[in-house]
């Protein structure tokens, strides 16, 4: 399931990339293919919560993104907002993800590295993601 959502964003990617560069007005087939992918996450959510939370964020966010480019400020900003539901879950599961990790080579590293591993991901996963 996780593969076809994947091949999703990246077929949304493509869709996107095509419409602005061939200034296509039609923006019908792109949210279609937005619904579309709604579906197949909402779908998700009853078999994995934790991939069901990280893909409603993704797909928010790539939403607003495309949105905003296409002159639609105010749904934009909902999409946003809906993205700001499932942002403090993922950064809580990043974090527990690196704290097991870091468990499991703590006798390796040692106490002192481990800290300051841990201190640096804090302070990077606060940073605001820019897009290219």
């Amino acid at each position: 399931m996780d593969s076809q959502i994947e091949n999703f964003f990246s077929e949304i990617e493509n869709l996107i990339e095509l419409q602005l560069k061939e200034n296509i007005q039609d923006k019908s087939e792109v949210k279609k293919k937005f619904r579309e992918g709604k579906k197949l996450i909402d779908e998700l959510e009853e078999d994995d919560e934790e991939l069901y939370k990280f893909f409603k964020f993704k797909y928010h966010t790539t939403y607003a993104s495309y949105l905003k480019t296409v002159g639609e400020v105010d749904n934009a900003t909902k999409q946003q907002n809906l993205a700001k539901r499932y942002k403090n879950f993922r950064e809580k599961s990043l974090l527990e993800d690196v704290e097991k990790q870091l468990k499991n080579i703590q006798p390796i590293l040692g106490d002192n590295i481990l800290e300051y591993i841990r201190q640096t991901f804090k302070q990077l996963i606060k940073l605001p993601v820019t897009s290219q």
